[in-house]
């Protein structure tokens, strides 16, 4: 509970995601036009809100100068057409790397 207090941001975008489905999906029904796709849609949307807002990572960022770098594998991946360098980059490889959970950092 105390994650969603603290990274409101992200709480905020899952709140919206969330509420803007369930609303999408009334007004579907009301109108008649409550499809299998308009229920497929709002299920993952909630999901998605939700998972937005149990997730409360909104104060983890990069540097400026991490940031620089990432972009600028990015746009010479793009120049070059070799997206392969992308994932060469110590930074996208750190981020790719699963978190390593011991007894002590476990989420509560």
């Amino acid at each position: 509970m105390n994650k969603i207090f603290t990274n409101w941001q992200t709480t905020s975008a899952g709140t919206l995601m969330a509420g803007t489905a369930i609303l999408h999906l009334v007004f579907a029904i009301k109108a008649g036009i409550a499809t299998e796709a308009v229920w497929s849609t709002a299920f993952v949307e909630v999901l998605g809100g939700i998972g937005l807002i149990a997730a409360g990572d909104a104060r983890k960022s990069v540097s400026q100068a991490e940031l620089a770098q990432v972009s600028q594998v990015v746009a010479t991946a793009i120049d070059t057409g070799d997206t392969s360098i992308i994932l060469k980059t110590d930074l996208v490889a750190k981020a790719l790397q699963p978190a390593k959970l011991t007894v002590k950092n476990l989420p509560k």
